[in-house]
């Protein structure tokens, strides 16, 4: 049981990790500030910080998939279950992965040639 409460708990601050990863890449929106002070803004996904996010999602996938297996292996009596922290950061993981790859196919190229 400690295995899946570390997967558990592993998942969590991988999903952390991603969204805050998601939020540094994405561009800045302008506001009153930045117009008065001149301040320029990137207005381009930072592609260096979404494959690095792309890693931290196949990680989820990873972890959740081992803390479901670990999970289904103590499924002996009639009042035990998944844990659905496991199955929903497994299933969060795999539209990330499947988003990353569907929607770019120039950042699939590019994530499949760097070294891991």
């Amino acid at each position: 049981m400690r295995a899946v409460h570390a997967c558990i708990v592993g998942c969590l601050l991988l999903l952390v990790a991603a969204l805050l990863l998601v939020d540094t890449a994405k561009p800045r929106m302008e506001t009153f500030f930045d117009r008065l002070f001149g301040i320029s803004l990137r207005r381009y996904w930072d592609l260096k910080l979404i494959g690095l996010n792309f890693r931290v999602l196949v990680v989820m996938f990873a972890c959740s998939s081992a803390g479901l297996i670990a999970n289904m292996a103590r499924l002996r009596r009639r009042y035990d279950e998944l844990s659905l922290t496991l199955t929903v950061s497994w299933w969060l993981s795999v539209l990330g992965i499947v988003a990353y790859l569907w929607l770019d196919p120039g950042l699939r190229r590019t994530l499949l040639s760097w070294s891991w």
